[in-house]
């Protein structure tokens, strides 16, 4: 869990810095921000990939779209764990709201795509036949498994997560 041992060198960094000037405030917030998106990159293009259902390029957009924007909004997000949060936030609505703009439909290729390496198989044929059926979904429908089943979100997180769907009290 390299990460998180990054994140808490980050915090102390920055309760330090809280004594210190301006300038070296900001220099350590860089240096907090570039551990966090080197540590959860990963992370968030497999769930951008998820989430997209399509080739690694959308995923990567979406992944990198959604860290510019924590990047932008990291003064007023402070912590690894609220960082996390938003970012996988803010990659959910980035997909709803790039779905609702964006034609979808097959585009046809002149190549196939090539084929799994042996040994693999079922490995590739099942993840490829989840994120087939990812496809098949709306969007906000396909985030919502993706944030329960991957990362493993409650019903609440969740719900904060979805703007449009603000959390309810269960009877």
């Amino acid at each position: 869990m390299l990460h998180t041992e990054q994140a808490r060198e980050a915090d102390r960094a920055t309760q330090v810095v809280g004594v210190l000037g301006a300038d070296t405030r900001e220099r350590v917030e860089r240096v907090a921000v570039a551990a966090f998106m080197a540590a959860r990159y990963g992370s968030l293009l497999r769930t951008a990939t998820l989430l997209t259902g399509d080739g690694a390029e959308r995923a990567e957009d979406l992944a990198q779209e959604a860290l510019l924007r924590t990047y932008r909004a990291w003064h007023r997000i402070g912590r690894e764990e609220a960082a996390e949060a938003y970012t996988r936030t803010t990659t959910v609505r980035l997909l709803i709201k790039d779905r609702r703009r964006r034609w979808h439909a097959e585009v046809p290729t002149e190549h196939l795509p090539e084929t799994a390496r042996s040994g693999h198989e079922d490995r590739v044929s099942t993840g490829v036949a989840v994120r087939a059926l990812l496809r098949t979904i709306p969007a906000a429908q396909r985030a919502v498994l993706v944030l329960r089943g991957y990362h493993q979100l409650t019903e609440r997180e969740i719900a904060g997560v979805d703007a449009r769907h603000p959390p309810r009290r269960k009877a």
